[in-house]
């Protein structure tokens, strides 16, 4: 949880890396975080930390280093931000409406269960758990679900969108 020390902890751990194990001048450490902000600070404190072998760090956030690292090996993305993300999901939704489901419920959904649970076909999306999401959903109303999920997907394909999910996972994929 917040305020327990884990950043501290986090610099103290790279600096005894660099001091310690990986001491060679072509060493490298990489730190990482989920957010741009945090990294800055990060990288701001880890130099005044560790002065002598700040060049040997590299600090980023997580879907920076995955856009970085993808783009070393030749892969492209273009990201779709959220304000698009929001209007394509409207825009299925608008296509199925059997569904008594806000665009809240859907961004939700796929935010939380899909994405966050690597949910990638209909048959995994009924088995995946939904736990905390308040509003039990039927086998049947899953598959109408999925339906627009399915139209969400080609409408990001039809425009040769990726979500940063996706690109973290292709990441991992990859590695």
């Amino acid at each position: 949880g917040a305020g327990t020390g884990k950043t501290v902890v986090l610099m103290h751990r790279a600096k005894h890396l660099l001091d310690r194990v990986f001491t060679a001048d072509t060493d490298r450490i990489l730190v990482t975080t989920f957010t741009r902000n945090l990294a800055l600070d990060l990288e701001a404190n880890l130099k005044t930390l560790c002065v002598r072998d700040a060049a040997r760090l590299e600090v980023i956030n997580l879907h920076g280093w995955a856009k970085k690292f993808m783009s070393s090996k030749g892969h492209s993305f273009n990201l779709v931000n959220e304000y698009h993300k929001e209007q394509l999901m409207q825009d299925s939704v608008n296509q199925d409406d059997s569904m008594d489901f806000d665009l809240a419920f859907y961004l939700e959904e796929w935010d939380h269960i899909v994405q966050s649970n690597d949910v990638e076909t209909r048959d995994a999306y009924f088995t995946v758990r939904r736990v905390g999401r308040g509003t039990p959903l039927s086998r049947k109303e899953r598959a109408k679900v999925w339906e627009v999920f399915e139209l969400y997907r080609e409408f990001l394909e039809d425009e040769h969108k990726t979500e940063w999910a996706d690109l973290i996972r292709e990441t991992r994929l990859y590695i």
